[in-house]
């Protein structure tokens, strides 16, 4: 009988609905290692709300969530499949993640 071991770390997720696409759509915006971490940096981009020529937006100008709509959970996910969601990676695409996803 063969075996393998491998190795996992478990990162933290916000899926997020961006202003430009359909209302189902769904992308991973920021990642990160802790969950705490994570709930605090996006409740830390929330500003006053505010609107340019066709949105309304509530997250920092400039920021990395400024087009996406807000979230309505940070406990698990919704029926559209935004918030907050866990996942497990091989610890060998630490570096691939970090390098395609604002990870904090």
């Amino acid at each position: 009988m063969e075996t393998r071991t491998i190795q996992q770390v478990k990162v933290y997720c916000l899926i997020m609905n961006p202003m430009t696409d359909r209302a189902e759509s769904g992308r991973i915006s920021v990642m990160s290692f802790d969950k705490d971490r994570l709930v605090k940096f996006y409740d830390g981009e929330i500003t006053e709300p505010y609107s340019d020529d066709r949105f309304r937006k509530v997250f920092k100008k400039g920021g990395p969530l400024e087009w996406y709509n807000p979230l309505w959970t940070l406990e698990g996910v919704d029926s559209f499949g935004h918030g907050l969601r866990e996942e497990w990676i091989d610890s060998t695409n630490i570096d691939y993640v970090k390098g395609n996803y604002y990870f904090i």
